[in-house]
């Protein structure tokens, strides 16, 4: 198979845009042809309920949208994720917001999205952001020992911050299947 130019142009550069990285990895799964392509994406949806349900300090589990977690020896090589609800906790006056959140594979920390205030308009606002891995550059790819869910931990904030109270985002994890 022969990639085109500028295809081979920005898998070369490891770009750093979303927008370009996307393109890429439809263009390999086409050419791959369809569901037996190399690359593979787990879109996991996560709620401020099931965060809260898991507890201050708890790490809530998420299989993706096949009820499935990321297989075994699993290269994860690029996430990112889209916060479709702001998280706000239940915080007043200056505790508002104080409430901390990280994102991780399970069992391996905060692998994606290290532990980072909600008030933190750049992590945790509606929009798209970038994760820990970024894609590109492979000293930064997770290879999985066994299968793994995605887990995200919740932590409570400062006095009245006891609780999230609106939030949701989609994380989407970019892997291919190693040996």
């Amino acid at each position: 198979m022969s990639l085109p130019d500028n295809v081979k142009e920005a898998f070369n550069k490891g770009t750093t845009s979303t927008f370009a990285r996307f393109k890429l990895g439809d263009y390999l799964a086409q050419a791959l042809g369809n569901s037996s392509a190399l690359v593979k994406c787990s879109k996991f949806s996560v709620g401020y309920a099931a965060l809260n349900t898991a507890g201050d300090g708890n790490a809530a589990l998420f299989s993706d949208q096949d009820s499935a977690s990321i297989p075994d020896n699993a290269i994860v090589y690029k996430a990112f994720y889209d916060v479709t609800t702001t998280f706000q906790d239940s915080g007043t006056s200056s505790d508002a917001d104080t409430s901390t959140l990280q994102i991780g594979i399970e069992d391996q920390s905060a692998d994606l999205v290290s532990q980072v205030s909600i008030d933190n308009a750049a992590d945790w606002d509606a929009g798209i952001h970038e994760s820990l891995v970024p894609g590109g550059d492979n000293t930064d790819n997770i290879k999985l020992s066994a299968a793994r869910q995605l887990a995200v931990t919740w932590s409570a904030g400062t006095n009245d911050a006891t609780a999230l109270v609106a939030g949701a985002m989609d994380v989407y994890v970019f892997w291919v299947q190693g040996s």
